[in-house]
């Protein structure tokens, strides 16, 4: 029976934690065995339809018809969205996007009112990086800004705050043009944190006490908890809006207003009993000792995780006036608003015309005589074969979600990067195929989307720089980074192309790219240290 059950709670976490693996993500119990590619590997990846599921429904629950509600609202606030309008569909589980934004703020104006519901941004709206600004960007950058923008506007955003990212990028005038057209107030605050600005452009509460800091900040996907500082309540973000973050205020009654974080604690302790489910998890699987010790550990967490979804977990309400926290992941299989979905795909059909536009007469910038050029993974192979080898068999299959909530199972791995973007119609995409290739808009690289020829895929210079002057010297560590930092997997391995920043582990990941040819003293180094 014990063996029975340690099974069953073995296989489920496992199950878990397998199916949030994103894709591009390497697990070293799937890897395909190093030999020749097999040819079945070598086509295009194949999706496997499985089951249709629906994303839980969130469903806001309704107010008490009575004097309650007189001064009660939920007030919507985004930040951070840095220009995002879709999920990459970089993970298993992509978040965010305009339509189910868009869906999940319609249902709250049906059950509360539109003079109950109102939408403000804190900040970083348009961009994502400082360097978003080359010409050849300019086509496809401005049809996805006027698309977030007119969308927003229709769902009644009150007013936007204009930081330095939003305003320097392009310069004021790009932004401002944008805001303008679609009649959207804003906002300049440069610092990001404006306690009383935004809250104060929507008219019912231009008049009270609102000591709130809504702060653009987010670095991941999942926003912080809100916390109560120095008379000051503080809320933030998600990262290009994967979550929508809501704030529901009742102002009913007298005195300061206070946290109402009940839900807030519950979700972290809740993390916290699945961090430790998984430690314990990983014992057991390991054939620790104490694996009986674990398993009753594990069973003891699971049955606090269940009481403490259960509603009466929460305690009772406090006295108003209070301020309350939501945070709705936004998942595939949520309903979308039809019309801002139809827009969303006009913009994603264009995607390829409209970069061809602005790559019409672009002329990539020739590297300086002292850098190295791009040679491409053919040229690594004439001297490292079997690297080669094993790079195109580092692959696991990976399970996905599609939009209608359709699962499905591909093929996944650092060879496979570019037909992933072929299976999404995402190849002509300027924000996705710098991650999905190697060189691009790189001193030395290409800068045209028709330009990739023999750089698709994620390959041997994408993590240790440009060869050329590596070939010219025949070979050596001179002019080759050959240990890999962390911080260059990070250029791509980030949210919102991740789940979330801890969820890339970089020893782990480390142990399933390296092997024979390519590395396998240092993997034997870390199977040492485990």
């Amino acid at each position: 029976m014990l063996l029975t059950t340690r099974y069953l709670i073995v296989s489920t976490v496992l199950g878990v934690l397998f199916s949030g693996c994103q894709l591009g993500c390497f697990q070293k119990e799937k890897r395909s065995e190093i030999q020749t590619v097999p040819a079945a590997l070598e086509e295009k990846s194949v999706k496997v339809e499985t089951t249709k599921t629906v994303a839980e429904a969130f469903t806001w629950q309704a107010w008490p018809q009575d004097e309650s509600t007189k001064k009660r609202f939920m007030i919507f606030y985004t930040g951070n969205v840095q220009g995002y309008v879709s999920p990459c569909g970089c993970t298993a589980e992509p978040l965010g996007g305009i339509a189910r934004f868009g869906a999940l703020k319609k249902q709250a104006d049906d059950v509360y009112g539109k003079d109950k519901v109102f939408f403000v941004d804190a900040g970083d709206l348009l961009f994502e990086k400082e360097t978003d600004n080359l010409p050849a960007d300019e086509c496809q950058t401005k049809a996805r800004h006027e698309l977030l923008l007119s969308t927003y506007k229709s769902l009644g955003l009150t007013t936007t705050n204009m930081t330095s990212k939003d305003m320097s990028v392009r310069q004021p005038e790009w932004p401002k043009a944008l805001l303008q057209k679609e009649a959207i107030p804003y906002l300049y605050n440069p610092k990001l944190k404006e306690p009383l600005g935004l809250l104060k452009t929507i008219d019912v509460l231009k008049d009270e006490k609102l000591p709130i800091i809504i702060s653009a900040t987010a670095k991941d996907a999942i926003p912080l908890p809100p916390k109560q500082e120095d008379g000051m309540l503080h809320f933030y973000t998600s990262l290009q809006s994967q979550y929508a973050t809501v704030i529901e205020l009742n102002l009913n009654g007298e005195g300061q207003l206070k946290l109402d974080d009940r839900e807030s604690k519950r979700q972290a302790r809740i993390k916290a009993l699945t961090k430790k489910i998984a430690t314990y998890t990983k014992a057991i699987t390991a054939g620790d000792a104490r694996a009986a010790i674990y398993l009753k550990k594990v069973t003891k967490a699971q049955e606090e995780i269940k009481a403490l979804k259960k509603p009466e977990a929460l305690g009772p309400e406090p006295a108003p006036p209070w301020a309350r926290f939501h945070a709705i992941p936004l998942k595939r299989g949520m309903p979308e608003d039809e019309q801002i979905a139809k827009n969303l795909k006009a913009y994603e059909d264009s995607i390829p015309t409209l970069v061809s536009q602005c790559e019409e007469n672009i002329v990539c910038p020739e590297p300086k005589a002292d850098e190295a050029r791009y040679v491409g993974m053919q040229t690594c192979y004439a001297c490292h074969q079997e690297a080669v080898k094993f790079w195109k068999n580092a692959l696991v299959e990976v399970e996905g979600t599609h939009q209608d909530g359709t699962k499905f199972k591909r093929k996944s791995g650092h060879a496979k990067a570019w037909q992933t973007l072929v299976d999404d119609n995402k190849e002509k995409d300027r924000t996705c195929i710098g991650c999905h290739s190697v060189g691009f808009n790189k001193p030395g690289g290409y800068c045209k989307t028709s330009d990739v020829m023999d750089f698709e895929n994620v390959q041997c210079e994408s993590c240790h720089g440009p060869g050329s002057k590596h070939v010219a010297a025949g070979g050596g560590n001179r002019f080759i980074q050959k240990e890999v930092p962390e911080t260059t997997c990070r250029g791509c391995h980030e949210v919102p192309h991740i789940p979330s920043y801890e969820s890339f582990v970089y020893e782990d990941r480390l142990r399933s790219i390296l092997g024979p040819g390519h590395g396998l003293a240092k993997l034997k180094s870390l199977a040492e240290s485990e």
